[in-house]
């Protein structure tokens, strides 16, 4: 904790590790700009997940999930579920 003493930041390994992730992966030129909620989504869409599901889980409605699927799918510019998850895999937007 001396490193908090001296006003510098202390972050266990476990949240430096997902924080570094997520640096290195906002870097890439290429990958596309998903928000949260949308990569939330896709991670269970990649789960197998159907939209009523993906809706009870998050406590929103089918069209509020559809309509975050759609822009999924523009952004990523693919036209279908099994696209989605496919490119978003190779792009490391999920595992």
């Amino acid at each position: 904790m001396h490193a908090v003493a001296a006003g510098r930041v202390a972050l266990p390994p476990a949240v430096q590790t997902s924080v570094a992730r997520e640096i290195r992966l906002r870097h890439q030129p290429d990958r596309p700009a998903l928000a949260p909620r949308e990569r939330q989504i896709l991670a269970l869409v990649a789960n197998d997940c159907s939209t009523r599901i993906i809706a009870e889980r998050l406590h929103l409605s089918n069209e509020t999930v559809k309509t975050h699927l759609r822009h999924v799918y523009r952004t990523l510019e693919v036209s279908d579920r099994a696209a989605a998850v496919a490119r978003a895999m190779h792009l490391g937007l999920v595992e």
